[in-house]
């Protein structure tokens, strides 16, 4: 059968993901364009003008885009940037807008490796950007204004932070605004960026008595402005054309809009205001439009969700450790993926494109948490929904027909609780998410509330040598990781456990520990290294804070086990191995924090991208990708096969999927293993246990008998 993505799941995660940071539908939908050869040479689109609004109409305070002050997390210049957008606003008001040049490649393995289809799933390149500089500037001179005083207005409750690099870096609860307004930016005017239908727009606030004719915008970057037909302004930056709507000039007179004539006029790269008759008595509004959106963690920037993770429902108004999960009415869920961060482009050299360079995105991973009610309270204008149906959200998720879910925005907007962005200096891929539903451990948030205290796990794979890692709040409270540095190739896997509240600087956190829940490693050896999927162990008590994954290596992966032999300890050849390792985040040194970290592969190229435990004993159940011949450490009809017509012991195609399992908290027996697939490529990459030993595994071909 043909490669599918479940159309629910898109839906929902297209929608959920909305209200965030102005998510629009296709970031988080894997976008069927990437399956198809992509040009050698980047074929830009031009931007289309703005559909212009009607001129006496209010304008909307959009809820989906926002302004994030920056605390250190963006260059020195930056006052505020749009949160999920490439626009920078600088101490001086200017609005330094990112434009889309072309396309890098990321980085991709070589020969059968490159074959995996989970590469199909993930960006394949990366946006090249160009600044475009609004600046005001001086009439008479041309110089930029003198820095402003300047204010974040209508705070938002979610919490964003950033653990990039190092940890001096990071920033904790960092601000988010619904508007900027900068003050006194010529005399008497000021100027505010704000949301108005989804776009970016700003206004020149013209007080009585003041001179519009001192506003002038000098767009650095442009080769060329140029007025439409409309009026629009255009300014054309490399291939593409940015559009921005005429300004709509009015005055409030009696509590009425009355609109005054006015227009852009241009005089090569500046851009000045053409103003009509108009009472100077009364404040005067200037309101042009940009055509740009907040998008996190999207819209042209390929970023992409790569899983949902649904955590245990709590009492979000739990005074006492003992009622945290008493009383239950909310349902957290956990969405991570892989979102391209920008920077503030800085000038380089001198000369006319010194204020113009090309910019290039890092890659990095996102975390959302959002929260949806599960004690009966819903939205009245859904229909044939009460209490009796108290799980809107995943009726809705299994239809894929209801984008108005039941958000708990007690702490959240429109659902949205928290966000962090989490990566080094290079590029840092989120690959799967899993998490303990089970979980009862719980912490102190301040002296006011208690809440759960452990969050997802995360895998993927990382080219930063700074990736953060290291221990919070577990075992003894030593930073100690299992492998804290890079250890070579080009990528390294990584693993982590993060807390519930996603900010691993929160300093909020009164119970003992006093800090948050959370653990990071690399895994890798000198080789390439790349996790595919993970597995957090259910349940309460010893071993609630374990987790598995899988993926594969080239070799030199640092295998072992903490008591016994590992399965496997020598690479079996071909492109790739596939590994199975466990880890007990809570033990006290990295040997013992290894559970056991195993090869699973042959001759051929072997990867492990779908894993789960089992819930009868310490098992563990694994999936993926072979084209490995049979052998006595990897497909072995010893080994307990189930033969039938689905391969059993015999590599039917040129790749087949395979399942196997394993037992043991350490040094861990195969109790089985086998070949999945009919004459073609098979391959899989969900494994879902069932009651007892028994499992669902998910995956494609064309030829598999049924």
């Amino acid at each position: 059968m043909k490669h599918l993505r479940l159309s629910p799941l898109r839906r929902w995660l297209a929608v959920a993901t909305a209200p965030l940071i102005a998510f629009t539908c296709v970031p988080l939908v894997a976008r069927a364009d990437r399956d198809a050869p992509r040009p050698s040479r980047p074929v830009l689109k031009r931007t289309g003008p703005v559909a212009p609004s009607a001129p006496a109409a209010a304008p909307s305070r959009s809820r989906r885009l926002l302004f994030e002050e920056n605390l250190g997390q963006h260059a020195g210049p930056v006052r505020y940037k749009m949160f999920g957008g490439s626009v920078f606003l600088t101490d001086r008001a200017e609005a330094c807008m990112l434009v889309e040049a072309g396309r890098e490649p990321l980085w991709r393995p070589t020969g059968k490796a490159a074959e995996n289809p989970r590469w199909k799933t993930l960006p394949a390149s990366r946006p090249v950007y160009r600044a475009l500089r609004m600046q005001p500037v001086e009439r008479e001179t041309g110089r930029p204004v003198p820095p402003a005083a300047s204010e974040g207005l209508t705070r938002s409750p979610i919490a964003l932070s950033y653990c990039k690099g190092d940890r001096s870096q990071w920033r904790s609860r960092v601000p988010l605004y619904r508007e900027v307004v900068y003050h006194q930016v010529y005399p008497g005017i000021g100027l505010v960026y704000y949301p108005k239908d989804e776009r970016l727009t700003y206004d020149f606030r013209v007080a009585p008595g003041a001179d519009p004719s001192a506003i002038r915008l000098h767009f650095e970057g442009a080769d060329r402005l140029a007025l439409d037909s409309e009026g629009n302004l255009q300014c054309l930056v490399g291939q593409q054309t940015v559009v921005m709507q005429k300004p709509t000039l009015y005055q409030e007179v009696a509590g009425e809009r009355r609109i005054v004539p006015g227009r852009f006029a241009l005089t090569g790269n500046d851009v000045a205001f053409e103003v009509g008759a108009y009472d100077r008595n009364l404040a005067l509004v200037i309101d042009p439009v940009l055509p740009f959106y907040s998008t996190y963690f999207g819209g042209n920037q390929d970023e992409e969700a790569v899983g949902v993770a649904v955590g245990r429902i709590y009492n979000r108004n739990a005074l006492t450790a003992g009622t945290v999960f008493s009383s239950q009415d909310t349902i957290p869920v956990f969405i991570a993926g892989t979102t391209h961060s920008t920077s503030f482009p800085v000038p380089v050299g001198s000369g006319p494109n010194a204020n113009n360079p090309i910019t290039v995105p890092d890659v990095d991973i996102f975390v959302a948490r959002f929260e949806f009610r599960a004690d009966g309270t819903v939205p009245t204008n859904i229909p044939d929904v009460g209490p009796a149906r108290r799980f809107a959200p995943w009726d809705a998720f299994t239809n894929g027909g209801e984008p108005d879910f039941t958000y708990d925005d007690r702490g959240a907007e429109r659902g949205l609780a928290a966000v962090v962005i989490y990566g080094g200096s290079g590029d840092d891929v989120c690959t799967g998410v899993s998490i303990n539903a089970s979980q009862n451990a719980v912490e102190d948030v301040g002296g006011v509330y208690w809440r759960p205290a452990t969050g997802p796990v995360l895998v993927g794979y990382t080219t930063s040598t700074n990736f953060p890692t290291g221990r919070l709040g577990l075992g003894s409270g030593s930073a100690t990781t299992f492998q804290s540095t890079f250890g070579g190739g080009f990528t390294d896997a990584f693993a982590m456990l993060l807390p519930f509240c996603l900010d691993l600087s929160a300093n909020n956190i009164t119970s003992t520990p006093t800090s948050p829940l959370a653990y990071s490693t690399y895994l890798g050896g000198s080789g390439n290294d790349l996790a595919w999927a993970c597995t957090a162990q259910q349940g309460m008590g010893t071993g609630a804070l374990r987790f598995a994954l899988g993926g594969e290596t080239d070799g030199n992966l640092p295998t072992g086990s903490a008591s016994g032999s590992p399965f496997d300890s020598t690479y079996g050849g071909g492109d790739a191995d596939g590994f199975l390792a466990h880890f007990d985040p809570t033990q006290n040194t990295s040997a013992a924090q290894r559970r056991y970290i195993t090869y699973f592969g042959g001759n051929g190229y072997d990867t492990v991208t779908g894993i789960s435990y089992f819930v009868t004993g310490p098992r563990i159940g694994v999936t993926g990708v072979t084209g490995s011949d049979p052998e006595t450490s990897f497909i072995d009809s010893g080994s307990n096969p189930i033969t039938s017509t689905v391969s059993g012991g015999t590599r039917n195609g040129s790749f087949d999927a395979f399942v196997a399992m394993f037992n043991g908290n350490t040094g861990p027996s195969r109790e089985f293993s086998m070949y999945l697939g009919g004459t073609t490529t098979t391959g899989a990459w969900g494994f879902v246990p069932g009651g007892g030993l028994s499992a669902a595994v998910g995956g494609m071909s064309s030829t598999l008998p049924v």
